[in-house]
């Protein structure tokens, strides 16, 4: 009986042959010359694609990624700066420099206090600026307008005007004393009639321009209003009206403005009847005889007009004290 060969032995020689030729590859491979920088059994860099740069792995490469040490995988950008709103210092203000003065993590462009570290970003007052840096933290004042430099706001300065870091106002009045015309007297309305700096009811000569205020005898008359200079005269009483007060006029009850005694009578104030007014002017005296020629006489206009003003600035200066008190 004849034998047909069977399906195995047909596979048979090609199976051979692919056997054959596996085990001389690694003699072929052995001999086959490699490329500069390429080491046995490895492939050569043009066979394989390097793998892209992604520090923070969320799978967007590096060089497009607009976050690339934090993970943004949606690469949100809501103010379109190419910056990132995961790694942006002002994700709603445009800032591509991303400059941080204070270094507070919060970008110039959009933190309420440039220069002051301030990560809460509180603003009392509502004004923009940090309450941190805001010169007038518990008042609104958007501008920050500080005329005189001295950290306070014009807002809420007692002078604005005046530098008084301090803002000592001694009277209470609202006013500081570095701008306060009556600084140690409440006087809110600052009125200044002869304009010297010394508010109506702290001036000693109201009507008169006096920017020293000197008082010589403390009588509450400044020396350029007040008619006995070296002598307390609260009353201001002037008889004769020769701008010379009764309490040092050396003749209370005649005109003598001013107030010489050329004949040198009397040097030694003799009152020879004892009524208080020496006898170079006293009528009823023994050495009364004619006053005429040795007196001014009348007073004049100019000197009654003096002192009027004076009298007048007297009164305004009493009433004011007891406004001022009551």
């Amino acid at each position: 009986m004849e034998k047909r060969p069977s399906a195995v032995s047909g596979f048979r020689w090609p199976l051979l042959v692919l056997l054959w030729i596996g085990g001389l590859m690694p003699f072929i491979a052995v001999a086959m010359p490699l490329t500069p920088g390429q080491e046995p059994g490895h492939r050569s860099s043009a066979d394989r694609t390097a793998p892209a740069a992604d520090q923070d792995g969320d799978g967007i490469d590096d060089s497009v990624d607009n976050c690339p040490t934090r993970k943004n995988a949606g690469q949100e950008d809501l103010d379109s700066d190419m910056v990132g709103d995961a790694c942006d210092n002002c994700v709603l203000v445009p800032n591509t420099d991303q400059m941080d003065t204070d270094g507070e993590g919060i970008g110039d462009l959009c933190d309420n206090c440039n220069a002051v570290a301030n990560e809460e970003q509180y603003d009392e007052d509502l004004d923009g600026a940090g309450d941190a840096c805001d010169n007038c933290p518990g008042l609104q004042n958007i501008g920050q307008l500080n005329s005189d430099a001295d950290q306070w706001g014009d807002a809420c300065d007692n002078c604005p005007r005046n530098q008084n870091p301090d803002q000592l106002d001694v009277d209470v009045d609202g006013l500081g004393d570095a701008c306060d015309v009556c600084p140690e007297v409440p006087d809110p309305d600052q009125a200044d009639e002869d304009r010297d700096g010394a508010g109506d009811l702290c001036d000693n000569c109201i009507l008169i321009e006096n920017r020293t205020q000197i008082n010589s005898d403390t009588d509450e008359l400044g020396d350029d209003c007040d008619n006995c200079k070296t002598t307390d005269n609260p009353d201001q009483s002037d008889v004769d009206e020769d701008a010379a007060g009764d309490a040092c006029d050396t003749c209370p009850e005649i005109a003598n403005r001013t107030q010489e005694d050329s004949d040198d009578e009397n040097a030694d104030q003799t009152d020879s009847d004892g009524d208080g007014k020496g006898d170079a002017c006293d009528v009823g005296s023994s050495c009364s005889g004619d006053l005429s020629g040795k007196y001014p006489g009348p007073v004049s206009r100019g000197a009654l007009g003096i002192g009027m003003m004076v009298g007048v600035s007297s009164w305004l200066l009493r009433r004011q004290r007891r406004r001022s008190q009551g």
